[in-house]
């Protein structure tokens, strides 16, 4: 189906590009990006601080993965919802990073506030431009043609390659539903994910560790519900499936670096070679699939 250059599109790759390039320095430098917003009470033992350099770095891929599926989004379904979802996925972000500044957990965070503002503002301005992509998109004729045609396209794929589809669909779909607890019991996952002994005792870094996780849970559950959405509304699966593909080789690879480091950070082996399976699993299924269709 060929790409429409409308509204939509330039919206979608103008707040993907925007988003992924705003993650690049905590995934190239995690330490000192982190620093500039939290410096201000980061914890001074190193096995602590390596544990928190690590979530975000963690919750800075996952950032960087949304950008490129908003990149992607717009060469395959540059529809309404998730040009809407590009507006969204900020306002979510930003709201995290509030109740870090403001919230109850604000004594433990020690957020830079004059570090973080700039970007709260950069918020605002994704979700206003969201909002033009929309209204441009709604009152765009030849796009909602192009709309209703990719509508009708989506359900074919489930007839020509629907056991690949279910089984995308099914991956995405468990990820999503695994992703949520931490969001609302991060401790709890926490205790899942490492050895008690591991874990700090005082509550100033271990508020830390927490929020972080929990940061990173909203990450993935948004990662993984934006590829469930996508891979039910597209037409195909030739941007989207090589798109995942890319993204559960980025996550086996740090999967397979934390069971690595798994004595060095205090990991729970069994958990990550659980999921590491399941990502093999995918890459395999949508790698054979695709070269089937």
């Amino acid at each position: 189906m060929a790409v429409y250059m409308g509204a939509g599109f330039y919206t979608l790759i103008i707040i993907g590009a925007l988003a992924s390039l705003m993650a690049l320095p905590g995934i190239i430098k995690p330490h000192k990006h982190m620093s500039t917003f939290m410096g201000l009470s980061l914890p001074a033992d190193e096995p602590s601080l390596a544990k928190l350099t690590l979530f975000w770095f963690m919750a800075q891929k996952t950032n960087f993965f949304l950008g490129i599926f908003l990149i992607c989004s717009a060469f395959t379904c540059p529809c309404l919802p998730l040009i809407a979802f590009a507006g969204i996925l900020p306002i979510i972000r930003a709201g995290m990073g509030l109740r870090m500044m403001y919230g109850s957990v604000s004594q433990y965070m020690g957020i830079d506030t004059k570090a973080v503002m700039p970007l709260l503002i950069l918020t605002g301005v994704f979700f206003v431009g969201a909002g033009v992509g929309v209204y441009f998109s709604a009152t765009d004729e030849e796009y909602m043609t192009l709309a209703k045609e990719m509508e009708e396209a989506a359900p074919l794929k489930f007839d020509e390659y629907g056991a690949l589809v279910y089984t995308l669909l099914g991956i995405a779909g468990f990820f999503t539903i695994a992703n949520l607890p931490p969001v609302f019991a991060p401790a709890m996952a926490l205790q899942s994910y490492f050895d008690p002994a591991a874990l700090p005792s005082d509550k100033y870094t271990m508020v830390k560790f927490e929020e972080l996780m929990r940061l990173n849970a909203v990450g993935w559950t948004l990662l993984s519900f934006c590829q469930l959405a996508g891979i039910f509304m597209a037409p195909d699966l030739a941007v989207y499936g090589p798109m995942i593909i890319f993204f559960n080789f980025g996550f086996l690879a740090l999967f397979m670096y934390n069971i690595a480091n798994a004595s060095s950070y205090g990991f729970q082996v069994p958990p990550a070679l659980f999921f590491m399976f399941l990502i093999s699993f995918s890459i395999g299924a949508a790698t054979v699939g695709l070269m089937l269709i």
